[in-house]
C-alpha cells in the first residue's frame, strides 16, 4: 500500500460519491473540530496493493511534550473509515487496518459501514463495540409497531400533553439549548461523557442546518428539550441530546424521536444512527425500545510505549 496525502478537493469529491460515508468524515466536521480544540486533520490517500484507493482522514495530535504522533481518526470520538469511489475489496480494508496496527499511537472508532464478509477478521487488537440504529426503509408505521409500550405511550403523552417539535435556525433557540445542556451536566455529574463548552455549539450553530440539525421540543413556547442530528447522504446521526430535568414527566424525548425518525422516513433516508452509548446500559436500553438493531463499531486504541510510561508515572 502506497500513502500520501490528498488535497482538501479530492476528500470532498469521495465524501459526495462514497454513500456509506458518514457526516463524520466529512472535511466539514474536521474542519470545526481544528477551529475548537486545535486538531490537525490530514487526509491521507491510500493506494492499495489490488490497484484500489481511497481516503483516510485523521486527526493529529502530539503527545508526550510532542515526541508522539498519535492518530485519532474522526474527531470526538466518532466513526472513522476509508472513503472510496467504489466497494472496497476485503483485502484493502484489512491493508488499511493492518497500517493502523503498525502506528505507535492511535485510537479510532470504525463506522458501522466499514464492513467485511468476516468481521471476526477484525478481532485482533479491537475493542468491540457497537452502535443502535434504525432502518428507516421499513417505513414510520412498521418501525413504531417496534417500539416498547413504554416508548409509544411517553410519546402519545407527549403530544397530547401539548409538546411541540420543530427544527430551528433561531439564535435564541440554540441558546436555550446549551443552557439546557448546562442544566443536564450538573445532573450527569462525574458520569457525563463530555463536557463541552458553548463555542462548540456557536461553531455548530454556523454549519449548514442541511447537515447540522437542532431540533427542539417546546412547552408553552419554551424550549424543555432539544437534539442536535446529522445528515449526510441517507445517514441521520443524533449526536447530542440535552434538556431541563423540570420538564422530563412530558416526554419529551420521545415526542422528538417520533418527529426526527418520521420525517427521515418521509424524505428517503435509510438509517438513523443513536451512536454509541459509552458503555452506559441505561442508555442503550432506551434506545433498544425504540426497536432498534445492532451494527459493530469496534475500537482501535493503541498507546506508545512513552505514553504507557506516561500514565504509569502519573498514578505513581
Amino acid at each position: 500500500m502506497k500513502i500520501k496525502y490528498a488535497t482538501n478537493d479530492l476528500w470532498q469529491r469521495f465524501v459526495d460519491i462514497d454513500t456509506k460515508a458518514t457526516f463524520f468524515q466529512t472535511p466539514l466536521w474536521h474542519n470545526l473540530s481544528a477551529n475548537y480544540q486545535s486538531t490537525t486533520t490530514k487526509a491521507f490517500l491510500l493506494n492499495f496493493s489490488n490497484g484500489q484507493e481511497g481516503i483516510f482522514p485523521s486527526t493529529i495530535r502530539k503527545k508526550t511534550k510532542g515526541l508522539t504522533n498519535h492518530y485519532g481518526g474522526s474527531p470526538f470520538g466518532t466513526y472513522s473509515g476509508i472513503i472510496s469511489e467504489q466497494p472496497l475489496e476485503d483485502n484493502a480494508i484489512l491493508e488499511w487496518i493492518d497500517y493502523l496496527r503498525s502506528l505507535s499511537s492511535v485510537h479510532l472508532r470504525m463506522s458501522p459501514f466499514e464492513v467485511i464478509s468476516d468481521m471476526k477478521t477484525l478481532d485482533k487488537d479491537l475493542i468491540k463495540d457497537y452502535s443502535q440504529l434504525i432502518n428507516l426503509e421499513k417505513g414510520f408505521d412498521a418501525i413504531f409497531k417496534t417500539w416498547t409500550k413504554g416508548h409509544s405511550s411517553a410519546a402519545k403523552k407527549a403530544f397530547r400533553e401539548g409538546v411541540q417539535v420543530s427544527k430551528t435556525t433561531n439564535k435564541e433557540d440554540w441558546d436555550s439549548y446549551y443552557l439546557a445542556y448546562e442544566d443536564s451536566l450538573k445532573r450527569w455529574g462525574n458520569s457525563a461523557s463530555n463536557s463541552y463548552s458553548k463555542k462548540l455549539f456557536n461553531l455548530l450553530q454556523e454549519m449548514p442546518s442541511s447537515k447540522v440539525t437542532l431540533w427542539k421540543a417546546t412547552y408553552e413556547n419554551e424550549l424543555i428539550y432539544g437534539c442536535l442530528c446529522f445528515y449526510h447522504h441517507k445517514h441521520i446521526v443524533y449526536w447530542h441530546g440535552a434538556g431541563f430535568e423540570d420538564y422530563f414527566k412530558l416526554r419529551a424525548v420521545h415526542a422528538l424521536q417520533y418527529t426526527i425518525i418520521k420525517d427521515g422516513c418521509e424524505k428517503g433516508y435509510q438509517w438513523y444512527d443513536f451512536n454509541p452509548s459509552g458503555g452506559h446500559e441505561g442508555v442503550m436500553k432506551f434506545k433498544k425500545g425504540f426497536g432498534t438493531e445492532i451494527l459493530q463499531s469496534p475500537l482501535l486504541i493503541k498507546e506508545s510505549f512513552l505514553e504507557s510510561l506516561a500514565k504509569s508515572l502519573r498514578k505513581n
